[in-house]
């Protein structure tokens, strides 16, 4: 379920979302400069980690949860090559490097797309976070 990122079918199985910790990490920045800023996640060692693609996420930081968008993924509009974690906190504007994080995988949302331009994937951001706001909406917020 995890290699395919089938994370309904990991919910109604185990009654929880799948979840993977790690520290939040200094990245690339690409994602403030185009209106998305992310936490970038080095998770702890040993996690499986979902298939590629675009997710609707609780994540628990500083003792707080939040809603969010994460990728998984190469960034491919920006021609680069190393998987990276990455998530767009839903109204949240701190500095957390170094922060502890938990991510909670509610639902993949789509697989992850090489844009013809940074304006497209913007749109497409747009798109996506306007799309998991309404699925977190229906969920039910982590119980850990």
């Amino acid at each position: 379920m995890i290699e395919t990122g089938d994370m309904d079918k990991y919910f109604r199985t185990y009654q929880k979302y799948y979840s993977i910790s790690g520290i939040i990490v200094d990245g690339n920045k690409i994602g403030r400069t185009i209106g998305f800023p992310t936490a970038n996640i080095l998770p702890d060692q040993n996690v499986q980690i979902p298939l590629i693609g675009v997710y609707a996420v609780y994540v628990r930081i500083m003792d707080q949860l939040h809603k969010g968008m994460l990728n998984i993924g190469v960034r491919p509009t920006f021609n680069l090559s190393e998987i990276t974690l990455e998530v767009h906190l839903f109204d949240f504007d701190q500095l957390v490097y170094n922060q502890q994080i938990s991510v909670y995988f509610v639902a993949r949302v789509r697989d992850e797309i090489k844009f013809e331009s940074k304006e497209l994937l913007i749109q497409q951001l747009q798109s996506d976070k306007n799309s998991i706001i309404e699925i977190l909406k229906i969920s039910q917020a982590p119980k850990e």
